[in-house]
């Protein structure tokens, strides 16, 4: 797997998708965000504040960065828009990384682009269960029973 669109990439990916146990994908998406636009930029973003805010070492797994063979595959080319489009392209993607038996991390976009990627690995792992909590200010209502 080339990286899928140029730019910024996490600090100690691997060189090549061959010798990773983890992909990592961006899915800058907001198309249909209801609230206000602006998740589109969160796989730059994330991949930015990751350069100045990761240590390269982890007392707590005592292993550096370099030794966890993920790879950045960069961001998948999804359209605005297009949000068929969008559920099918993280879909494929996702599903031939899953099959080729790594794991896979999706970073960036709006709730949207997390369906595709369920998909994807509930075809593999059935007994799949997701929690899905949304802390938002605009979505945190007073409930009352």
């Amino acid at each position: 797997m080339n990286r899928l669109q140029r730019g910024m990439t996490f600090f100690g990916s691997q060189e090549s998708v061959d010798t990773a146990s983890t992909v990592v994908i961006g899915i800058p998406y907001d198309c249909t965000a209801s609230f206000r636009p602006g998740a589109r930029f969160a796989p730059r973003e994330i991949r930015s504040y990751a350069v100045e805010g990761i240590e390269e070492f982890s007392f707590y797994f005592g292993k550096s960065i370099e030794e966890t063979h993920f790879y950045d595959a960069g961001d998948l080319p999804v359209m605005c828009g297009a949000p068929k489009g969008m559920v099918d392209t993280v879909y494929d993607v996702s599903r031939k990384i899953i099959q080729s038996g790594r794991r896979i991390v999706g970073i960036g976009g709006e709730h949207l682009v997390t369906y595709p990627l369920f998909l994807a690995v509930f075809e593999k792992h059935p007994d799949l269960v997701m929690v899905h909590l949304d802390c938002s200010r605009r979505s945190a209502r007073r409930v009352s029973w």
